[in-house]
Formats: structure tokens, C-alpha cells, sequence
């Protein structure tokens, strides 16, 4: 695989289940999560912002599918979950064709929870990271 040199196809079977695994186990927990996302987001990154709850997105995000340019494909649930969000058709064009989506189109299109300046980002995502440790916790899990 000239994508990782010296790695075989035994052991991306194995980095990619390990990847999905880790991305179940964020979705498994019982507080919410933040992804805070600033620049470009693509492959495994938006795949793990896609594993949180909320996005918070500074306003130079760029969210993008990378795969379908390198001749590989999405394989770690990223773009399920961002049909759940966008809807099957919407993803399914980023899947095939590689577009990329701006955080404020991302967030009209409802799967970033928060769009703010991005000299913000850091403030922000610590302020909404205090409400929700201080809130009512368990009703978080339990919407979760």
C-alpha cells in the first residue's frame, strides 16, 4: 500500500476497524461530546467531528470527503453519519464527488451546531464545554 509505506493490507483492515471502534466508543458514551473544528476538516477528522454530538465550527471551516480524490473509499461510518445529519443525497454527492462544504454552509445545512469567528473557536467551545459540566449531566446522557 503506498499510502502507508511498510504496512500491509492486513494491518489497514486492522487500523481501520480500530478507527470505527474508536469512533463507536465516542458515540457510546453517556456525556455529550464537542468536536471544535477550525480549517480543513477531511477523512478521518470530519469522521471524528461527525462522531460528537455538536460541531462547533470556526467560520474558516472546511468540511470535505476526501477519499474519492486518493481512489479510496469512506469506510469508517463517516459518511452514514453524515447522511443521518445532511440527508443520504447530500452526502452521498460529497462521497462521490469530493465537494467540500463551508462551515457556514454546514451549518444551514444543520450538521454544525455552532458556527463562530475563529478567533473565537477556543473560547467558545471552552464556554459550551462548562455549561454542559455544570448542566443537568445525566439528562444529557439520557438525550443522548
Amino acid at each position: 500500500m503506498h499510502e502507508w509505506p511498510g504496512k500491509d493490507a492486513n494491518w489497514f483492515r486492522t487500523f481501520i476497524a480500530d478507527l470505527n471502534q474508536s469512533y463507536r466508543a465516542l458515540e457510546a458514551l453517556l456525556v455529550p461530546t464537542l468536536a471544535a473544528v477550525q480549517g480543513l476538516a477531511q477523512g478521518g477528522g470530519l469522521e471524528l467531528a461527525l462522531s460528537c454530538d455538536l460541531i462547533v465550527a470556526a467560520e474558516n471551516a472546511i468540511f470535505r470527503n476526501v477519499e474519492v480524490a486518493t481512489a479510496m473509499l469512506p469506510i469508517a461510518g463517516g459518511m452514514q453519519r453524515l447522511a443521518d445529519r445532511i440527508g443520504r443525497t447530500r452526502a452521498a454527492r460529497m462521497a462521490m464527488f469530493g465537494d467540500s462544504i463551508s462551515a457556514s454552509d454546514a451549518f444551514g445545512l444543520g450538521f454544525v451546531s455552532h458556527l463562530v469567528p475563529t478567533d473565537r473557536l477556543r473560547q467558545v467551545v471552552d464556554a459550551l464545554a462548562r455549561q454542559m459540566a455544570t448542566g443537568p449531566t445525566r439528562a444529557y446522557g439520557a438525550m443522548r
